[in-house]
Formats: structure tokens, C-alpha cells, sequence
């Protein structure tokens, strides 16, 4: 038996190998454990980033929403309808609802304020709001909000000031981009079909129980512009002009759609996620029509639905406020973009009136050329710089396109969207 030990010469061998192999294991653990301290920040990064960025898609998709049902009434949807005028940033010089301020705390740290109406479940009023999203100085993405009008909340929403709560942390871009016109982007009209050429018919719906008065129509038949008349005017010589006591609506029909029923009227079904976009124009009258007010006399156009005998708005498509044309150059398109949040069947277009002057009754209101198209939101235009500052360039906002990267612990966690806004709660001036 060999009971020889180890030479000192075979022992250092023995532990410089130990010593080489130790390195090598201790060197793959660590970056094992870097790799997946890595992985799992990115994962935290890009979870927080997805999770702000529906907030923020949820909020921005309802800019500019402004119309409601009052308070209490028991047939809400029929006869009870509104305008606050504070849902403007400013009622004389933009009547637009949102201020996009670029770069506003260094580069990729964008502003957006925007008001909008907020309503109860059954439709009606409960305030106006100013929601602001922006990226500070110190890299804190934060929402604030506050009460312009109504029913604030003390906590969420207060009146004196804006209640502002950070969603998110060492948030290294917050770029949100408005959109620029573009005629490029890929549509198909889906009304009037190409064989109508361009016609439609508008239906009116009658209900003198519920205060809707018929209207007169020329021409009576299908064409591609039809003027209203004979409206009637809920003026009140005390100025008060509170309730609504006598109102019109037309339902947009096709060709073959039945004079005698509005239920004949076109009927639209509407995919989810699906962009669509609703335009029609209003040409300028020379009569009692110039008188309409904005803040006082109301004009909506927007999809109804029957639901248990009763016409109700279609949920996810707002009803949007329009207004005729002040001047003779003053037409425009009016183009209202949406995108339901589910599928939609059966939906109906209809325009509704409701005139409180006690002159604008008399006068006429034209709509012609109503479409109806789907749209290819890959094709909206983005210039990195752009900042619409007037309300016409604001007008032609149609969608936001959003740049949101967060960081944690090195890893870069990104969200790019482009968020469809239905009404950006512009007007033409």
C-alpha cells in the first residue's frame, strides 16, 4: 500500500484548479442572477408602462365630451339634453378642448390638459373636468384633476385646485404627438353606398307626447343635400329657457328607406376597435339661422339605438355638438371620428334640435353629403414637432399617437399606441 501523501507541488496544482473552476461557477451564478434581476426589471418597466398607458388611452379617448342628459328626468334620453359651455378652454378665443404644450419640461416631456363632461350612469350631468397628464422635471409621470362645474369630488376632483397623483417613476419619455391631416389615410364608405350617388333621405320621428314636432323637409325625396324648416323654438321672454318643451329629430336614411317610419332608417353595425368616421357638411343660410347661439341653442348629431321602445344612445359613440356656419365662408366638413369599445348593431344616425333663440326657429338648416366610413388608423401623419395652436388646426386632430418609456433598475420598459380622440371638442370659430 502507498502511503505517500500529496507533494506541495501536486497540492498547488490541485487548488489552483479548484480555485479556476470556483471563478467559473461563481462568475455564470452572478450573471445568472444579473440576467434575471435584468429580465424582471424590464418585465416591472414594461407592465408599468402598459398599465399607465390604458389609463391615459381611457382618458384622452374621451376628450372633448359635452353633451348630457339633465338630472332627474324620467325619459332622460328623449327629451332632456344639454350644453356647458365650460368644456372649452377658452369660450371667446379657442373653443377647443385641450392645450398640448410640447416639450414643456425638456425634451420628451410633453403637457396635455383637456376638459371634458362627466356623467352619471343614466346619462346626466355630474361635472365638467380638466384632466392634465404630463412628465416633470423629475422624470414623475402625474394625472391632475379639477372641477370647472357641477358636482365635484373633494378628494379625486376638487374645485379650488388640481388634485394631482403620480402614477409613475423614472419615466424617461412621455411624448404624446397630435395628428396632422392627411388624405392619404385608407377608407372605405360604407354609406351611402356607390349606387344611391350620393343620397340620403332624412326621416323625421314624431312624438308630440314627448315634445317632438315634426319638421318640413326640401326636398321631400333622396338627394344629396336636404334643407330643414319649420322649426319650433322653446324661448322663454324671462330668459330662463330651462326646460325643453318642443325639439326635432331626423333619422338619415337610404334611398329605399320608408318615408312614413324613422325606424326605416339606415341601420349601421359597427365593429369593436374598428376606427369609423361620420362627415357630413352644413353650408351657410342667409336667414334667422345666423342667430343661433352656441351656448344656448343645441344641435347634435349621433347613433341611436331602440332599446324596450325606447331611443337610447348608442354606448361608446358620444353624441357630438355641431354648429352651422357664421359667415358664408365659414362651411366646413364636419368630420367625427369614434371607435366603439364593442361591436355595435342597429345603430341609427340621427340629428336632434333643440332652439331656445326666439328668432332662430324661423330660419333653415341644410345637411348634405353625409358618409359614413371605416378608417385605417396606421395611416394617421405624426410630425414628431407638430403643435396645433389654432382652433382650426386643433380641429383637425384626430388622434394622439403616445411615446411612453419607463425605466427600472436599467431595464427600458416601452408603450406606443395611437389613441383615436371621436371629438376632440373643437369648433370652428
Amino acid at each position: 500500500m502507498n502511503k505517500r501523501g500529496f507533494t506541495l507541488m501536486e497540492l498547488v496544482v490541485y487548488m489552483a484548479i479548484l480555485g479556476v473552476v470556483v471563478i467559473v461557477a461563481g462568475q455564470a451564478f452572478s450573471n445568472s442572477t444579473k440576467h434575471g434581476m435584468k429580465s424582471k426589471s424590464m418585465l416591472v418597466a414594461n407592465q408599468v408602462a402598459e398599465d399607465v398607458g390604458i389609463l391615459i388611452r381611457d382618458d384622452i379617448a374621451q376628450m372633448g365630451v359635452k353633451s348630457f342628459v339633465e338630472e332627474g328626468d324620467a325619459d332622460a334620453f328623449d327629451n332632456k339634453f344639454s350644453l356647458h359651455s365650460k368644456v372649452y378652454m377658452n369660450e371667446n378665443t379657442d373653443k377647443s378642448s385641450f392645450k398640448y404644450e410640447h416639450n414643456k419640461n425638456g425634451i420628451g416631456r410633453d403637457v396635455l390638459s383637456f376638459r371634458r363632461i362627466k356623467v352619471k350612469e343614466d346619462g346626466s350631468f355630474y361635472r365638467v373636468e380638466e384632466i392634465e397628464w404630463g412628465l416633470d422635471a423629475s422624470r414623475t409621470l402625474y394625472r391632475s384633476c379639477q372641477t370647472i362645474e357641477g358636482t365635484a369630488d373633494s378628494l379625486e376632483c376638487p374645485k379650488t385646485t388640481k388634485t394631482r397623483v403620480s402614477l409613475a417613476e423614472n419615466v424617461e419619455k412621455f411624448v404624446l404627438t397630435p395628428s396632422k391631416p392627411d388624405s392619404d389615410i385608407g377608407e372605405s364608405t360604407i354609406f351611402p353606398l356607390a349606387a344611391e350617388q350620393g343620397k340620403f333621405k332624412l326621416i323625421p320621428r314624431t312624438d308630440p307626447s314627448k315634445g317632438l314636432l315634426t319638421v318640413s323637409k326640401n326636398p321631400a325625396v333622396a338627394a344629396q343635400a336636404i334643407t330643414l324648416s319649420g322649426f319650433s323654438t322653446n324661448y322663454s321672454p324671462d330668459g330662463n329657457g330651462g326646460s325643453v318643451t318642443a325639439y326635432h329629430q331626423v333619422f338619415v336614411g337610404s334611398t329605399s328607406s320608408s318615408d312614413a317610419s324613422w325606424t326605416s332608417a339606415a341601420k349601421f353595425n359597427f365593429l369593436k376597435d374598428q376606427t369609423y368616421e361620420l362627415r357630413f357638411k352644413m353650408p351657410y343660410n342667409e336667414d334667422a339661422s345666423r342667430m343661433f347661439r352656441p351656448n344656448k341653442d343645441h344641435m347634435t348629431v349621433g347613433f341611436k339605438k331602440v332599446d324596450d321602445g325606447g331611443v337610447i344612445d348608442c354606448r361608446n359613440i358620444p353624441e357630438t355638438f355641431i354648429f352651422p356656419p357664421e359667415t358664408e365662408d365659414g362651411e366646413a366638413t364636419h368630420v367625427i371620428r369614434f371607435t366603439p369599445q364593442e361591436n355595435v348593431t342597429n345603430a341609427m344616425l340621427a340629428f336632434t334640435f333643440a332652439f331656445y333663440s326666439p328668432t332662430v326657429g324661423g330660419g333653415s338648416l341644410t345637411i348634405r353629403d353625409v358618409e359614413v366610413r371605416s378608417v385605417t388608423d396606421e395611416r394617421f401623419k405624426f410630425d414628431k414637432d407638430y403643435v396645433p395652436s389654432t382652433s382650426a388646426e386643433k380641429m383637425k386632430v384626430r388622434a394622439f399617437k403616445m411615446e411612453l418609456h419607463v425605466l427600472r433598475n436599467g431595464a427600458d420598459g416601452k408603450v406606443e399606441m395611437v389613441i383615436p380622440v371621436p371629438s376632440n371638442g373643437t369648433v370652428e370659430l
